[in-house]
């Protein structure tokens, strides 16, 4: 029974605590243009990588995963463009390179 009441307080006050682990794909949902770079930080928590930083703008890169646990790649890549205020412009999404279509080390692609 304590376990129980245990597991229950740190579950309410992580909850509490806005330290709730999103997906990559949730964080996309719920991000909007014009919003600020802390915001978005609270939002991605530590998903959120910087990407590039200069006096005019800042990027922030979220990579999302695809295949086993075990043989986890890269499956697309989002670019938050912040401007020099600190807010949102321009979301980018590009595919990422799969290994298992592809092998470098081969001269021909693993799937014609």
């Amino acid at each position: 029974m304590k376990k129980l009441i245990v597991i229950a307080a740190v579950a309410f006050m992580t909850a509490a605590c806005g330290v709730v682990l999103r997906s990559p794909s949730a964080i996309a949902n719920e991000v909007r243009i014009g919003m600020s770079v802390d915001e978005f930080k609270k939002l991605a928590g530590q998903h959120a990588e910087l990407d590039a930083l200069t006096a005019d703008y800042s990027v922030y890169r979220i990579e999302h995963f695809a295949g086993p646990e075990e043989d986890r790649y890269v499956a697309s890549v989002k670019l938050y463009h912040f401007d020099s205020k600190g807010h949102l412009v321009r979301v980018e999404t590009h595919d990422a390179f799969d290994p298992r279509f592809h092998d470098p080390l081969m001269f021909e692609p693993l799937i014609p």
